[in-house]
């Protein structure tokens, strides 16, 4: 029977695995004994939990003593009885479930018959304990026939992410058996029940009444980094009957013994697995070989050097490759990533270096905390002079010229028109006169006027005479106007606009756009976007090498998608003169800033909160913006020392990279020191 509270599941998940003692032919204190043990570790440990007992088919009765002492400090709590069938769909998907309503969740498991131990690790399996790497895992049970038998129960594939997992092994007597034919236990064994052995031979005293009646406790700990970087299953400590006070109270669950210590301070040596492509002035770095996946030699680049900074305090070791397709990762129809992300979703890598936060790569990669950003730019020709074929007209609007033309024929037709008016007042008078103007002549004499070139002789009628009047006060005015915009113009002659947004880019007739072969979220970004805008360009992306790009940009009429530090580098080591001259244009809108980077971890790495403590001190000390800098500065001082000049990027991913040492000949950028090359891969 299921009693189920769904809205009552914690926010961090604390199992307790704690068995029902049932030794065949003896008793080990009775449900006193088991009673103290659980309750003493919950009140010290599972304080404020969620409590979840899970026990087989048929044991709910025998857990009643237990589940009374536990009400008083879990409510509610859920019980679920599990078998050879799968625990309801309903139940697993709850506890899958977050709950900000507690702090954490406690499961009590009975795994008083080891027959039926494998269905209730299943369940845990089912639950995605490997999701959740701050678990704590607390075992109380019989002991095991063999040492490779607890090792085994330490071990199992469904608390591969748990850091902290206990199993307090409960004896009939005061005296266990020999623990030092079992391998795992401490050489000193009799000590009394107000002493605890820890590791290292440390004691230190624990409550009276600990160990609670009958029997003693040996505490076993899985540690994932003990045996030279490897996991290792070690006695923490052994409580026994008998000493001061050493009364049904309780179960060792004092403060003085620490059941979970912090063990990723040192890791001692693990080497991890890491997976990335290279970005510089983020990553870069050589390959070893030309194989796929292979594994590769690091330079000199920010990811690296914070990467060092963390291994050195954490005391880790890694080994980092390529991802075995050469892309970022981009999501496929079945649901598979490609790429730097499709291996740490397959668990193929621990993490990743820089791996910029996407929504969608969320539910299968867990990020680091952003330690920079760097959001997609437009790369174009700087604006250059206009011809000067319109040098002439170029000083007003296209909007004005037409305005003057329109006012002087209105002028013209208005002259005269009045002209002729009056002519048809005075009775016909004068038609032979040839100081009568047509119509042709009238249009003519506006544009004289204009062009400071007019007649001699003018209406002699007063309103026709006001009215070139005001026209030639207009015209001096805008002469006047034109001269010295045209002096200015011709000073400093106009240029074509530059283009800093995609709506810009989309106006210009005859233009080019592409990136990069691009596998990473600015692909992923177009490809997803509904902005009309964004739809538009990513319809016409023309797929090329970095050094094509640029060329064409250097042409004119083409534009470069690519990334803010990442081309800023390359302009200022191979696109920029000794005055500091470019011919590149940056734009001043920027796109797809998601949050920044990350590094990737596969799905509950436990190792990624305390990497995330050490970057964030290099953030704090403001270490991370002063590498960047630095490295650009580095790069840009160097190829300028050796004049390099237009880069010749390479196009194919498995050319070699050249370290500082190499120097061949200035103008290609594979041999610019700080300034290794890269491939044609696009970032993130």
């Amino acid at each position: 029977m299921f009693v189920f509270h769904p809205n009552s599941l914690g926010t961090s998940r604390l199992f307790l695995l704690a068995a029902v003692i049932c030794l065949q032919g003896e008793a080990v204190g009775g449900a006193t004994h088991l009673e103290g043990v659980v309750r003493r570790v919950a009140q010290h440990h599972l304080a404020q939990c969620y409590l979840v007992v899970v026990t087989t088919e048929g044991r709910a009765a025998d857990l009643n003593p237990v589940a009374r002492s536990l009400w008083g400090m879990f409510y509610p709590f859920l019980w679920v009885a599990v078998g050879a069938a799968p625990a309801p769909a309903s139940v697993v998907r709850g506890l899958q479930e977050r709950d900000p309503g507690f702090s954490c969740r406690a499961f009590l498991l009975d795994l008083s018959r080891p027959a039926d131990s494998m269905h209730q690790l299943k369940f845990l399996e089912d639950t995605h304990l490997y999701l959740w790497p701050e678990t704590r895992v607390l075992g109380v049970g019989p002991p095991m026939p063999t040492p490779a038998d607890t090792r085994a129960l330490l071990t199992h594939p469904a608390l591969r992410n748990t850091p902290h997992v206990l199993y307090l092994a409960l004896y009939a007597h005061d005296a266990p058996p020999d623990a030092l034919k079992s391998g795992l236990m401490p050489r000193a064994t009799g000590e009394r029940c107000d002493a605890v052995l820890e590791e290292g031979g440390r004691e230190r005293g624990v409550p009276a009444g600990a160990c609670g009646e009958g029997g003693s406790v040996k505490v076993f700990r899985r540690c994932l980094y003990c045996l030279a970087g490897e996991v290792d299953v070690l006695l923490v400590t052994r409580w026994r009957a008998g000493g001061a006070g050493g009364g049904g109270g309780g179960g060792g669950g004092g403060s003085s013994v620490d059941l979970f210590p912090d063990e990723f301070g040192n890791l001692a040596g693990h080497r991890f697995r890491i997976v990335s492509m290279d970005w510089y002035p983020f990553l870069s770095f050589r390959r070893d070989s030309n194989a796929s996946a292979t594994t590769v030699t690091p330079l000199d680049s920010l990811d690296f050097r914070m990467l060092s900074a963390v291994s050195s305090v954490l005391n880790f070791t890694y080994e980092m490759r390529v991802p075995w397709d050469n892309q970022w990762g981009v999501s496929q129809e079945n649901g598979n990533w490609t790429g730097t992300v499709g291996t740490l979703q397959h668990h193929g890598a621990d993490f990743s270096m820089l791996l910029s936060w996407l929504p969608s790569r969320m539910a299968v990669v867990d990020y680091s905390r952003v330690y920079i950003s760097e959001p997609l730019v437009i790369v174009t020709r700087k604006p250059g002079p206009l011809p000067q074929i319109f040098a002439l007209v170029r000083p007003f609007p296209d909007v004005l010229w037409a305005a003057v033309v329109i006012a002087s024929v209105a002028v013209g037709v208005v002259m005269w028109a009045l002209e002729w008016a009056c002519w048809w007042a005075c009775g016909g008078e004068g038609a032979g006169d040839p100081s009568r103007r047509g119509l042709s002549a009238s249009l003519l004499t506006a544009w004289r006027i204009l062009l400071e070139d007019p007649e001699p002789s003018m209406p002699s009628y007063m309103t026709g005479q006001m009215l070139v009047g005001w026209w030639w006060v207009f015209c001096m005015l805008l002469t006047a106007a034109y001269r010295s915009a045209l002096i200015a113009h011709l000073s400093v002659p106009d240029k074509s606009p530059a283009i800093n947004t995609l709506e810009e880019m989309l106006r210009q007739k005859g233009w080019t756009w592409g990136m990069e072969a691009t596998y990473g979220s600015g692909w992923q970004w177009f490809k997803e976007s509904s902005v009309p805008t964004v739809r538009q360009v990513y319809a016409k992306i023309q797929v090329l090498g970095a050094e094509e790009h640029l060329a064409r940009v250097l042409e004119g009429h083409h534009a470069f998608l690519t990334w803010k530090y990442y081309i800023r580098s390359l302009i200022g080591a191979h696109y920029t003169n000794r005055l500091g001259y470019t011919p590149l244009h940056t734009s001043r809108q920027e796109y797809i800033n998601y949050g920044g980077y990350g590094w990737g971890f596969r799905k509950g790495a436990p190792i990624r909160r305390s990497i995330d403590l050490v970057k964030q001190r290099l953030m704090e000390a403001g270490l991370v913006k002063h590498w960047m800098n630095d490295l650009i500065a580095t790069a840009s001082r160097a190829a300028r020392a050796l004049n390099t000049s237009r880069a010749a990027l390479p196009t194919t991913p498995s050319e070699r990279r050249m370290s500082k040492e190499d120097y061949i000949a200035p103008g290609d950028i594979r041999n610019t020191p700080g300034m290794p090359c890269r491939t044609t891969y696009s970032m993130l």
